[in-house]
Protein backbone atom coordinates (compact mmCIF):
# COMPACT_ATOMS: atom_id res chain seq x y z
CA UNK A 1 0.00 0.00 0.00
CA UNK A 2 1.24 3.04 -1.41
CA UNK A 3 1.78 6.19 1.16
CA UNK A 4 0.72 9.95 0.70
CA UNK A 5 3.81 11.92 -0.24
CA UNK A 6 3.17 14.46 2.92
CA UNK A 7 2.99 11.51 4.98
CA UNK A 8 6.13 9.51 3.73
CA UNK A 9 7.69 13.11 4.18
CA UNK A 10 6.21 13.34 7.76
CA UNK A 11 7.28 9.62 8.74
CA UNK A 12 11.02 10.46 7.25
CA UNK A 13 11.62 13.87 9.50
CA UNK A 14 10.71 11.67 12.21
CA UNK A 15 12.74 9.18 11.63
CA UNK A 16 15.47 11.69 10.85
CA UNK A 17 15.32 12.96 14.29
CA UNK A 18 15.38 10.00 15.83
CA UNK A 19 18.38 8.84 14.59
CA UNK A 20 19.65 12.10 15.45
CA UNK A 21 19.13 11.21 19.36
CA UNK A 22 20.74 8.28 19.23
CA UNK A 23 23.78 9.52 17.82
CA UNK A 24 23.96 12.10 20.41
CA UNK A 25 23.27 9.35 23.16
CA UNK A 26 25.42 7.59 21.53
CA UNK A 27 28.08 9.93 21.54
CA UNK A 28 27.06 11.44 25.26
CA UNK A 29 27.65 7.80 26.52
CA UNK A 30 31.43 7.94 26.11
CA UNK A 31 31.80 11.78 26.97
CA UNK A 32 30.36 11.53 30.11
CA UNK A 33 33.01 9.29 32.11
CA UNK A 34 35.50 11.28 30.50
CA UNK A 35 34.57 15.00 31.26
CA UNK A 36 34.07 14.01 34.97
CA UNK A 37 37.22 12.24 35.68
CA UNK A 38 39.05 14.95 33.91
CA UNK A 39 37.17 17.54 35.61
CA UNK A 40 37.80 16.00 38.76
CA UNK A 41 41.35 15.36 38.18
CA UNK A 42 41.69 19.45 37.34
CA UNK A 43 39.81 20.10 40.76
CA UNK A 44 42.14 17.91 42.49
CA UNK A 45 45.32 19.68 40.74
CA UNK A 46 44.65 23.43 41.42
CA UNK A 47 42.49 23.39 44.55
CA UNK A 48 45.15 22.48 46.68
CA UNK A 49 47.42 25.58 48.66
CA UNK A 50 50.63 26.68 46.90
CA UNK A 51 53.66 24.36 47.52
CA UNK A 52 51.24 21.61 49.27
CA UNK A 53 49.58 18.32 47.72
CA UNK A 54 46.01 17.83 48.10
CA UNK A 55 45.02 15.80 51.04
CA UNK A 56 44.84 11.90 50.73
CA UNK A 57 40.88 11.83 51.38
CA UNK A 58 39.96 14.54 48.77
CA UNK A 59 41.35 11.58 45.86
CA UNK A 60 39.35 9.13 47.48
CA UNK A 61 36.50 11.77 47.52
CA UNK A 62 36.69 13.12 44.40
CA UNK A 63 37.24 9.68 42.92
CA UNK A 64 34.15 8.54 44.63
CA UNK A 65 31.96 11.16 43.70
CA UNK A 66 32.79 11.12 40.06
CA UNK A 67 32.64 7.54 39.51
CA UNK A 68 29.11 7.38 40.76
CA UNK A 69 27.72 10.50 38.82
CA UNK A 70 29.33 9.02 35.88
CA UNK A 71 27.71 5.49 36.86
CA UNK A 72 24.13 6.61 37.50
CA UNK A 73 24.92 9.39 33.95
CA UNK A 74 25.95 6.62 31.87
CA UNK A 75 22.55 4.29 33.21
CA UNK A 76 20.59 7.28 32.27
CA UNK A 77 22.08 7.48 28.52
CA UNK A 78 21.25 3.89 28.50
CA UNK A 79 17.78 3.85 29.16
CA UNK A 80 17.64 6.95 27.01
CA UNK A 81 19.13 4.89 23.90
CA UNK A 82 16.45 1.89 24.80
CA UNK A 83 13.56 4.12 25.01
CA UNK A 84 15.00 5.78 21.86
CA UNK A 85 15.31 2.71 19.87
CA UNK A 86 11.56 1.60 19.89
CA UNK A 87 10.64 5.38 18.70
CA UNK A 88 13.53 5.23 16.09
CA UNK A 89 12.54 0.91 15.32
CA UNK A 90 8.73 2.65 14.82
CA UNK A 91 9.81 5.23 12.89
CA UNK A 92 12.00 3.02 10.71
CA UNK A 93 9.53 0.08 9.45
CA UNK A 94 7.20 3.32 9.08
CA UNK A 95 9.34 4.32 5.73
CA UNK A 96 10.71 0.86 5.25
CA UNK A 97 14.03 0.09 6.54
CA UNK A 98 13.44 -2.99 8.46
CA UNK A 99 17.42 -3.15 9.66
CA UNK A 100 17.42 -1.28 12.97
CA UNK A 101 19.19 -3.96 15.35
CA UNK A 102 17.54 -3.98 19.02
CA UNK A 103 20.31 -2.75 21.73
CA UNK A 104 21.41 -5.69 23.69
CA UNK A 105 20.55 -6.02 26.99
CA UNK A 106 24.04 -6.28 28.34
CA UNK A 107 25.98 -4.27 25.85
CA UNK A 108 28.77 -1.69 26.18
CA UNK A 109 26.68 0.72 28.32
CA UNK A 110 26.16 -1.65 30.51
CA UNK A 111 29.27 -3.19 31.54
CA UNK A 112 30.49 0.59 30.96
CA UNK A 113 28.14 1.47 34.35
CA UNK A 114 28.96 -1.47 36.28
CA UNK A 115 32.63 -0.64 35.72
CA UNK A 116 32.37 2.83 37.23
CA UNK A 117 29.94 1.80 39.94
CA UNK A 118 32.86 -0.66 40.52
CA UNK A 119 35.38 2.20 40.50
CA UNK A 120 33.21 4.30 43.01
CA UNK A 121 32.97 1.34 45.20
CA UNK A 122 37.05 0.64 44.85
CA UNK A 123 37.59 4.66 45.76
CA UNK A 124 35.42 4.14 49.04
CA UNK A 125 37.02 1.56 50.30
CA UNK A 126 40.30 2.56 49.73
CA UNK A 127 39.83 5.90 51.56
CA UNK A 128 38.25 4.12 54.56
CA UNK A 129 41.16 1.43 54.43
CA UNK A 130 43.74 4.76 54.69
Amino acid sequence: MQQPADTHEAHLEIYRQKYAVFRHLDTLRWQIPTFLLGAGSLLLAFASRPGQPPEKWSFFVVSLLASLFSSFAVYRVRRGIRNNHAALDSAARSIGDRSIPKPGRFGATWWLSVLLFLTAMGAAMAGFLN
